[in-house]
């Protein structure tokens, strides 16, 4: 377990460095570099931490729907991604110390899951969210984002899930990890600042809505200008009451 609270603690600091960067462009820094650096990064890898114990407790509900949906699928597909899945098992189930085998891997390489398998437990999670199965649908993508960290959509995903769930302060955590991992992506910022603003935390909501202001004059991003305006006339408002 060492190595892997030693991984997640080089994670969390990697994530609080990349936001310090971002609050350093905007003059935001509200204290020394270094000690916010420190201070963020506990934050990050104690939801790290989080992340990596409530997979383990997900996973029994992951895998009851992901064999489910596996039946409906051509053989060949149905074959290749039922091997890879049981393999995947076998080997958690097995490990005694997972994290000393992944050294510096994801757990997705570690337990030999490939990129067509995890686009179709993407799939089946947001098919398990349409279907209003709300806690099942969090448990797939929380199963994602612990498998493959570093993709932002699964993050984004993550972030809907726990929004419907009305789990507003993991859903900002979420989105935060997908701002993190791509700082001029627009619905992340955008979703962020809705969730902020729904909480009452009007000068987060302006934050957000500052950096997005900017992505969406850099990207041109005309259709989201309105929605933007919106949030932005919402934040301003109530924050003067």
């Amino acid at each position: 377990m060492e190595d892997v609270n030693e991984a997640l603690a080089d994670m969390g600091r990697e994530m609080a460095e990349e936001k310090v960067d971002q609050l350093a462009v905007k003059e935001a820094l509200p204290m020394e570099k270094e000690d916010y650096i420190e201070k963020e990064a506990e934050i990050f890898t104690s939801a790290l931490t989080e992340k990596y114990n409530a997979v383990i407790k997900q996973m029994e509900i992951a895998s009851a729907i992901l064999s489910e949906e596996l039946q409906h699928l051509p053989d060949e597909e149905r074959k290749r991604y039922e091997g890879e899945l049981l393999e995947a098992t076998k080997k958690l189930e097995e490990a005694k110390d997972i994290s000393q085998e992944i050294g510096e891997s994801t757990f997705q390489a570690f337990l030999g899951i490939k990129d067509p398998t995890l686009v179709w437990i993407y799939n089946v999670g947001y098919k398990t969210q349409q279907e209003n199965k709300l806690e099942e649908a969090e448990g797939i993508f929380q199963t994602l984002v612990l498998l493959s960290p570093m993709v932002r959509d699964y993050w984004m995903a993550l972030g809907f899930v726990q929004r419907d769930r009305e789990v507003y302060e993991r859903a900002i955590e979420s989105f935060s990890f997908a701002s993190l991992l791509d700082p001029e992506h627009a619905p992340s910022r955008y979703q962020s600042a809705k969730v902020y603003l729904h909480q009452g935390e009007f000068e987060d909501a302006l934050a957000e809505l500052a950096v997005l202001e900017k992505i969406i004059k850099e990207q041109k991003l005309e259709d989201l200008k309105p929605h933007y305006n919106e949030l932005f006339n919402k934040a301003r408002n109530r924050q003067m009451l």
